[in-house]
């Protein structure tokens, strides 16, 4: 049952992406082509915890799939990320022996 409203909630969160606009990206063009190695810690820079590990959760499962090996960082480090600065995720990381970090920030939601 836990697992049934976990996924419906990840579903209803995704949909919500469907009108996501994405004002700027930028990509390392060294990087293009090559293959990531190493495990990935995840991380959902939010003020909302129950966001953050959905959205964690998912992304993590995803990156599985591809087998590439992954770790949340609410599983490492606890509390809120953005009042606590990257100190503390970047010594989290490197005591996981973390190769590389992807994060997420949500800046705002709009209901139009």
């Amino acid at each position: 049952m836990t697992y049934l409203i976990a996924a419906v909630w990840v579903l209803f969160l995704l949909s919500a992406c469907n009108t996501t606009r994405l004002d700027a990206q930028w990509s390392n063009p060294e990087f293009a082509g090559r293959k990531l190695s190493g495990t990935i810690m995840v991380v959902g820079l939010t003020r909302d915890e129950t966001l953050r590990r959905l959205y964690e959760d998912a992304l993590v499962d995803h990156l599985k799939e591809r087998g590439i090996a992954s770790v949340r960082s609410y599983e490492v480090l606890s509390g809120h990320l953005v009042l606590n600065g990257t100190v503390p995720l970047l010594m989290a990381a490197r005591a996981r022996n973390v190769s590389a970090i992807v994060s997420n920030v949500v800046i705002a939601r709009e209901h139009v």
